[in-house]
């Protein structure tokens, strides 16, 4: 199927979901033009090509089974992103075929996730292989995509997140814009606050937070339908703020997942204030997904056990940060930035 801009009738807001992302991608005469292929060179252009069928190849197919993937294209691009990540790459001098190499540790780590795109991963050419000590991830379909995808995440390389024609980043919400090679958030986010939420307190609580986190320089980008926003600090995700809309956020005004990759470095603080309560209790514990397709059960399920705060919490999701805060108050909120200083307190410390 071709995704048409015009459009305006669908099976289901499923499927209107799916079609919405796809649209957030700039035309292919402009991604994949002759002026892009003089900037960037040769190899990578094609590597962007072959990136760019990819990802609308997992678009049709998602869309063709809306009723499994509607409100998921994000997580599923998120968790792709960390796989290339935490992976290494390997090529041989024309990028006719190269491969991504993971750790067993590593991959331990993010096998829930792959398990529970299989069937998507199978559809668009994907191939895992194990071997003694290590993981080799290749795509038969598409062999030369990851360099481009390496590229898009690596900050030191001249082009990076400057690869933004791959998708239009000025469509996710009138708050961002393009500045050369960077994505901007302008003050607060404010517009799309004051679209996705109504109640006047909470959405000065918002603003607050916001306000807080650019602040403590955390740099905030866009990370979904304009509806989404992810703050770095050191370069990695520091904390990820959903507002109303989407599968994550239907029936709830905002939630804040804070990354505490540190929090063992400062779990006596948290234990010392008697915090520990208010974090067990704001776990993600496994949903088991889909029951409709997987009766039995994804491969993930019941999901992971994991220690946290001295304390073994069962069935945690597989494919998420463990920590979320459902429409936190100003008291959470107020908890939530301190944790965060926390955590940036234990970053500097590297």
């Amino acid at each position: 199927m071709i995704f048409d801009k015009n459009q305006t009738e669908f099976p289901t807001e499923k499927h209107k979901d799916i079609w919405g992302r796809a649209m957030l991608y700039v035309p292919e005469e402009i991604a994949l033009s002759d002026e892009i292929k003089a900037s960037i060179g040769e190899d990578l252009f094609e590597s962007c090509k072959q990136m760019r069928q990819f990802v609308f190849h997992a678009l049709r197919y998602m869309y063709e089974n809306a009723e499994i993937y509607g409100g998921k294209v994000n997580d599923y691009i998120h968790h792709n992103f960390e796989i290339i990540e935490r992976s290494e790459i390997e090529t041989n001098g024309n990028l006719v075929l190269n491969k991504l190499t993971l750790s067993k540790n590593v991959f331990s780590k993010l096998d829930g996730q792959l398990k529970s795109y299989a069937d998507l991963f199978a559809n668009t050419g994907i191939q895992i292989n194990e071997n003694d000590s290590s993981v080799k991830i290749s795509n038969i379909l598409y062999p030369k995509m990851f360099y481009a995808m390496k590229e898009l995440i690596n900050k030191k390389s001249k082009y990076g997140r400057s690869i933004v024609y791959f998708c239009d980043f000025r469509k996710l919400s009138d708050d961002i814009k393009l500045v050369g090679s960077k994505k901007i958030i302008k003050g607060n986010a404010d517009g799309t606050i004051n679209d996705r939420i109504d109640d006047s307190d909470v959405k000065k609580l918002v603003l607050d937070f916001f306000d807080f986190m650019q602040k403590n320089k955390m740099t905030l980008r866009s990370a979904g339908f304009g509806n989404a926003f992810k703050a770095l600090y050191k370069g990695k995700c520091i904390c990820y703020v959903r507002l109303k809309g989407g599968s994550d956020c239907e029936k709830y005004n905002w939630v804040i997942t804070p990354y505490l990759d540190h929090i063992g470095e400062y779990e006596e603080s948290i234990i010392e204030e008697g915090l520990q309560d208010f974090i067990w209790d704001n776990v993600f514990h496994c949903k088991r997904c889909f029951p409709e397709k997987y009766p039995e059960g994804r491969p993930c399920v019941p999901g992971r056990n994991i220690t946290l705060l001295g304390k073994e919490i069962k069935e945690v999701c597989v494919g998420r940060w463990p920590i979320w805060f459902y429409d936190p108050n100003e008291t959470e909120v107020n908890r939530i930035e301190w944790l965060l200083e926390l955590e940036q307190q234990a970053r500097n410390n590297k």
